[in-house]
């Protein structure tokens, strides 16, 4: 059979009763009138009822039950294609029993609705019929499809609103008439166009995202919201605060001296809004450096150490490490594993003996060949005797926790003039990225830089 319905499923009305497996469904007699194989007698006046499904199977069979329960009904012989989207659970496992669809009972009404369809009747399978039960409409429901049949359509009345929100054409075409507005507009004037240029300009200029220190706090701040030093009219005197800053000494023979006047930072040259609005009243800003915030500048004995030189001449070891540096064929790249240890451990003499470093620090190298000595002057694991020792005695100088610590001459004259002060474990691999950490949007090669210190990440 190739008819369908001349009608949706979404044209049929589903009341919720208590039937198992979902839903009943009614059809209107116009719906199966072009499939309508016997009427039963008693069914005067067919336009007037509803029409449920009730049974599937051969002629005479649905004959039988006609004649057993004495109700209204008619028999169609509709396509399962065109009536499998409106079953129920019960329904659909009744088709499939007819149409011997075995295996049927657990799937989902999905899968039955799907399996029915691809179905392809025989012989036996097209002498089965449906069977509809009549159920009369309410006088309501005729009395609404007596106003559709008779309804015409024609012009709203004079004075009549139409009903529903006005489409957007409309108040667009209404917002056009009141405001005089032409459409499409015409070309901007050189006026207009000098105005949307210059506010361009204005809102990109560099002093809209441009940054600079502020004196006070020291934090970064946007030009805009900076006002010059030389401008400032008020006092600095919340700044002055005696025992937090302290002056940079050479020897141990110099004398412990402090900034004298207001604690600022001298390489700055403006003041942030915020903090200048404190000082109006008087009053240390809470991010002022005076407020026990001030570091002062990093000695070039201690801004050049690497991370192996940072790590010896900390006087606290509180984490033991893995350093993984791979290279590839032009680029090198590096990482660090940070493992916090159970106890930390206080240094009373530094540097620590060199033997203790395999029990902290670990040294994997990956990459072509044996890392040569350039290679090691690259990574983060580069010890330097000189550097160490310079900033160990700059330390002991100018740092009040370091003031007892004793510098080991010894432990000292064991660390390599420039290299590793570990062994290396090497490992051969052709590339330096791992596939598993690898986006699929990645297309580079390798990662890294060609030369020069190679990057590092750090994880704790």
């Amino acid at each position: 059979m190739t008819k369908t319905l001349p009608f949706a499923a979404s044209d049929i009305k589903i009341e919720h009763t208590f039937v198992g497996g979902g839903a009943t469904t009614r059809s209107d007699f116009r719906m199966l009138e072009p499939y309508i194989i016997s009427i039963d007698g008693q069914v005067q006046n067919p336009e007037n009822f509803n029409y449920v499904y009730d049974g599937h199977g051969s002629f005479g069979k649905m004959v039988q039950k006609i004649q057993a329960c004495g109700e209204k009904h008619i028999l169609c012989n509709i396509p399962l294609g065109s009536i499998v989207s409106i079953l129920t659970t019960t329904q659909a496992n009744e088709v499939a029993k007819e149409h011997n669809l075995h295996a049927l009972s657990h799937k989902s009404l999905a899968e039955k609705r799907a399996a029915i369809k691809s179905h392809i009747c025989t012989k036996s399978c097209n002498e089965c019929v449906m069977l509809f039960k009549a159920v009369e409409k309410s006088q309501k429901t005729r009395q609404c499809q007596t106003k559709e049949k008779m309804k015409v359509v024609s012009q709203p009345k004079v004075g009549r609103k139409p009903r529903g929100k006005p489409k957007q054409a409309v108040i667009n075409h209404k917002y056009y008439v009141k405001n005089n507005v032409q459409f499409p507009p015409s070309p901007p004037s050189n006026r207009l166009m000098h105005k949307i240029i210059s506010g361009f300009c204005d809102d990109t200029r560099p002093s809209k995202f441009e940054e600079a220190g502020c004196a006070v706090c020291g934090q970064l701040v946007i030009m805009s919201d900076l006002i010059k030093l030389t401008d400032i009219k008020c006092s600095m005197d919340p700044l002055v605060h005696v025992g937090v800053t302290r002056l940079p000494r050479r020897s141990a023979d110099d004398p412990i001296e402090e900034i004298k006047g207001p604690i600022i930072d001298t390489n700055c040259k403006h003041a942030c809004r915020e903090c200048i609005g404190y000082l109006e009243k008087k009053v240390m800003p809470p991010m002022a450096l005076a407020n026990g915030l001030w570091v002062g500048e990093v000695p070039k004995e201690l801004s050049d150490l690497t991370f192996v030189e940072q790590l010896l001449v900390s006087r606290v070891r509180s984490n033991r490490c893995i350093v993984h540096v791979l290279k590839g064929g032009w680029k090198m790249r590096a990482n660090a594993i940070m493992f916090p240890t159970p106890v930390p451990k206080l240094c009373n003499i530094l540097p620590p003996p060199i033997e203790e470093l395999d029990e902290v620090i670990a040294f994997m190298f990956t990459g072509m060949a044996q890392p040569t000595l350039e290679d090691t002057k690259r990574t983060p694991m580069l010890a330097r005797r000189r550097h160490i020792s310079a900033a160990l005695e700059w330390l002991k100088i100018n740092h009040s926790n370091y003031a007892d610590v004793q510098i080991s001459q010894e432990n000292l004259k064991r660390y390599p003039e420039e290299g590793p002060p570990v062994t290396i474990d090497y490992r051969t691999s052709i590339v330096n990225k791992h596939k598993e950490a690898t986006s699929v949007f990645d297309m580079e090669e390798e990662e890294g830089v060609h030369d020069g210190d190679c990057r590092s990440w750090y994880h704790w």
